[in-house]
């Protein structure tokens, strides 16, 4: 997904998430290993976003507390999606603990429904709040409810 100097090949990058996966790699303290932007389809197994990344050890407080504005953010908005982060172990992964630098974590960053099921997918007008809240959260040198602003967009 990234050449030698961090620059993510765009053609491998799902366009709603390409301004926040450039983000998070710029952070110094995030590299994406791999994402998707989900599909609508509900038989899909790859109907939710994720995307999977190794955070420095030494930052993992930060990156929680980034996630953890961003969802009150949403919460406030009544927009229900619930972020899952899990740590990727399974040796059988690509992009799993064993592959990550040394000093680094391996996370699988999924988007779902907090609604489920009720709401069984995302909206493509849900994925782009999320994506562009969670890319103006990460570029803020000391991300708060007060600097980081949702779009909210219409339909």
């Amino acid at each position: 997904m990234m050449d030698t100097m961090n620059n993510v090949y765009p053609m491998l990058v799902d366009p709603m998430l390409r301004e926040l996966v450039n983000v998070l790699n710029e952070t110094g303290y995030i590299k994406t290993v791999s994402c998707c932007q989900g599909h609508g389809d509900e038989k899909d197994i790859f109907q939710d976003p994720y995307i999977a990344l190794y955070c420095k050890a030494s930052k993992l407080k930060k990156f929680c507390h980034v996630l953890s504005i961003v969802d009150e953010i949403l919460e406030d908005n009544d927009i229900p999606i619930q972020f899952c982060p899990t740590l990727v172990f399974a040796e059988s992964v690509q992009g799993c603990q064993e592959d990550a630098p040394s000093g680094w974590v391996a996370i699988d960053l999924k988007f779902e429904p907090a609604m489920f099921p009720i709401q069984k997918v995302l909206s493509v007008d849900q994925k782009e709040v999320v994506f562009e809240c969670l890319a103006r959260a990460f570029k803020q040198k000391t991300p708060s409810k007060k600097n980081v602003h949702l779009i909210r967009k219409d339909g």
